[in-house]
């Protein structure tokens, strides 16, 4: 499970009108440092909206892999 408080923020890019944030985390059982990318839509600041987290390992492959359409 995931603790909210081990969350670190790494970076943000702004992207098709929302965030990608990238958060990190330690993570016991690969006992390492776990990193991943949660999508904020545009209507995520006015209203709950759902979120989309990306295990990707970079920015480029959001951009590449993925447009506003696939995402929502």
């Amino acid at each position: 499970y995931l603790i909210m408080s081990e969350l670190t923020e790494i970076e943000a890019h702004k992207m098709y009108g929302g965030w990608a944030r990238r958060y990190s985390h330690p993570s016991k059982v690969c006992n390492c440092t776990m990193k991943f990318y949660v999508y904020f839509p545009p209507q995520y600041e006015q209203k709950k909206v759902p979120v989309r987290i990306l295990l990707f390992n970079n920015i480029k492959n959001i951009i590449i892999k993925i447009n506003y359409n696939e995402l929502f």
